[in-house]
């Protein structure tokens, strides 16, 4: 007893389930001109998304349950058409669509619903293929023969009327004007073309014609071809129709970059737009500019790439990287320029223009260029005028700011080493050696340009002032006269004394270069065995004998081959009395410019009882 009560409360709730599942509709739809037994169905956009169209439908089963294409839009009901008295004599849809399952089917009350139809499909009505016709209807409004619901699913549970009947019969949907009855739409099904692919704009290329192109499309019977200033297919205007994969768009303004797209058609209808490509009628700017950059010291030589579209080339100069404010400089056939009207020391820039007819290109990438820097002239160097140094001087050159001295002891430039800059056009050399010859080159440039520095040779050396002792026992006699040592080698002198008698010998201090200058003395003091006086003889006269001793005697300032004399005075001491005694006397000199050259004399006294 139990178990039969428990099946019957479970029977029970099964059916209560299933009618409130459930819904039944009263469908009656307007007079067309299909075939009696043509299949139409109730369509469901299940996840309320908007309806998937019918031209991608191929493959869809016309059956209960079904999706379009594998959309979420599915299929709750089938409807055969029939004359069925109701249509004055013609054919429509009409029937009692009971027990539709919401819960099976997936659906809820308010999902928007659509009804199709397909001439040439009857029931069971089979699957759509491509060419298969269709039209469908959707709408908001309520039938005014009668209807009870729009076109969104009902509520569940109940019976509920949708009636879009004829004009004849006092409906609002019109067979004959669809689309003025709520939302209609009809094609055939079909896959849409895939869009062109490698579509191409010539951008510049030619002035009087944007030339399209792109892959041939399989299937395509045509192709459409749209232009728009923007990038917005949406906002495109066609510009042609035509069987090949080129076009040439010669309507558009010269100088406006314009957006194209293609899309392939067939008996079905058009296919998916390309991507955009964008071109111009206009002409591209030139490049490969190149201005050469010393290379020639009387022009600056110009080349570029030719250009297709160009008749003639427009050139630009300025001393500035502004193509603003450039001045023109030459209109010329040819890809070369070679300008002559440059200046020294200042560069350039340039700029390129093609030219057809009356229209121009942007100007392309500018270059600098400039001619060598004028070469140095009229180079000399000091051959022993100034005293620690060589003098350079010479010419100016147009341009130049600075100038670059480079020195070598070799008359060879690649040997010559860099020593310094400067802006006049004379320079010191402080750094030379004494007695070495030496090979200058100056080199002008301006920061940026530089002239050639292997032109300017010359030979210079530094003045060394050289003191020249000589020694001899009488101011008429001199031994030593060009010889120059600090060991007194060849300036020597033997003298003898008897008993007290004095030795007296004379040096002369002599200047034997083109520099004047002072000479520094320095003299031995003598022993207990002979006493030492220096007498200055010539030009003046006094005892200098304290200041030659401690090294400090500076002689008047001597110009080239002028002397002083100078009177040495040995004289034996009491401690010689009759001793056999000897002693030499050492007389250094050198330049007080340049201690570094020295000079020596020697005198041996020899004492006879």
């Amino acid at each position: 007893m139990k178990q039969r009560l428990f099946t019957f409360f479970f029977v029970s709730l099964l059916w209560l389930v299933a009618v409130r599942a459930t819904v039944t509709i009263e469908f009656s739809f307007g007079e067309l001109a299909v075939a009696n037994g043509t299949i139409g169905i109730l369509v469901a956009d299940v996840d309320q998304d908007g309806f998937t169209s019918l031209l991608d439908g191929a493959g869809t089963v016309l059956a209960v349950g079904s999706t379009i294409s594998g959309s979420d839009d599915k299929i709750i009901a089938t409807i055969q058409a029939d004359d069925g008295g109701y249509w004055n004599g013609a054919t429509g849809f009409s029937d009692t669509l009971s027990a539709i399952d919401y819960t099976a089917l997936g659906i809820s009350e308010n999902t928007p619903l659509q009804f199709c139809w397909f001439p040439g499909h009857q029931l069971p009505g089979g699957t759509l293929a491509r060419g298969d016709s269709w039209s469908c209807f959707q709408t908001s409004d309520i039938g005014t023969s009668g209807g009870t619901i729009g076109f969104l699913a009902p509520a569940e549970r109940g019976s509920y009327r949708i009636s879009h009947l004829s004009a004849a019969f006092d409906g609002d949907f019109d067979p004959l004007n669809p689309a003025a009855t709520g939302n209609h739409a009809s094609g055939v099904v079909g896959t849409p073309l895939p869009a062109p692919t490698d579509l191409t704009a010539t951008d510049g290329t030619h002035p009087d014609k944007v030339v399209l192109s792109w892959d041939a499309l399989s299937g395509a019977q045509g192709y459409r071809v749209f232009r728009s200033a923007g990038n917005d297919f949406s906002s495109a205007s066609e510009l042609t129709q035509l069987a090949t994969n080129t076009f040439e768009d010669s309507s558009g303004d010269f100088g406006v970059s314009y957006f194209y797209w293609v899309l392939g058609y067939d008996e079905l209808g058009n296919g998916a737009e390309s991507l955009p490509a964008t071109g111009s009628r206009d002409i591209a700017a030139v490049e490969g500019l190149v201005a050469t950059k010393g290379s020639s010291a009387s022009a600056v030589d110009l080349s570029w790439n030719a250009h297709t579209s160009a008749g003639s080339y427009d050139v630009f100069r300025n001393t500035e990287d502004s193509f603003v404010t450039s001045s023109f400089l030459i209109n010329t056939a040819s890809n070369s320029h070679s300008d002559t009207t440059v200046g020294e020391g200042v560069a350039y820039y340039y700029w390129v223009v093609a030219k057809q007819g009356g229209n121009s290109s942007e100007p392309g990438v500018g270059d600098a260029g400039w001619k060598t820097m004028g070469s140095v002239a009229g180079l000399v160097a000091s051959t022993g005028e100034f005293a620690g140094r060589v003098s350079l001087s010479w010419a100016s050159v147009a341009g130049a700011t600075v100038y670059k001295i480079y020195r070598s002891s070799s008359d060879d430039f690649s040997d010559a080493v860099y020593l310094g800059d400067t802006g006049e056009v004379q320079f010191d050399d402080l750094s030379a050696g004494p007695l070495t010859d030496y090979y200058y080159w100056v080199e002008a440039t301006n920061g940026q340009i530089a002239g050639p520095a292997g032109e300017s040779g010359a030979s210079g050396r530094r003045g060394d002032v050289r003191p020249d002792l000589t020694i001899g026992s009488k101011s008429s006699q001199k031994k030593g006269d060009n010889i120059y040592n600090s060991s007194a080698s060849g300036q020597k002198i033997t003298e003898k004394s008897k008993r007290h008698s004095r030795i007296t010998s004379y040096s002369f201090l002599q200047n034997d270069t083109a520099v004047d200058d002072r000479m520094v003395v320095s003299g031995s003091k003598g022993n207990r065995y002979f006493k030492v006086k220096y007498l200055k003889k010539s030009p003046t006269s006094g005892n200098i004998t304290s200041a030659v001793k401690t090294g400090r005697y500076f002689s008047t300032s001597l110009s080239t081959e002028t002397q002083e004399s100078i009177q040495i005075q040995l004289k034996p001491t009491a401690k010689t009395k009759d001793r056999k005694k000897s002693y030499s006397l050492i007389v250094k000199s050198y330049a007080e410019s340049n201690s570094s050259q020295k000079d020596a004399v020697k005198v041996k006294a020899k004492h006879k009882p």
